[in-house]
């Protein structure tokens, strides 16, 4: 294989590994601000969620 074409080769390589990187850089960063991982006040967190319920399920469970 002479010079140019692995010159060529490499170059080719090189742009499809860039155009991958940017692509996925670019979904990632799509799917990020379309679901944001932070819980709204109209969402709480599972955490949050068991607190709140924690009385009732433990009073449940005790008199049962």
């Amino acid at each position: 294989m002479s010079r140019l074409s692995q010159a060529a080769r490499n170059g080719a390589l090189a742009a499809i590994g860039l155009y991958l990187i940017s692509t996925s850089t670019v979904l990632v960063l799509s799917y990020a601000t379309l679901h944001p991982s932070t819980p709204t006040v109209e969402q709480p967190s599972p955490l949050q969620n068991l607190i709140t319920h924690l009385p009732a399920l433990l009073g449940a469970a005790s008199r049962g």
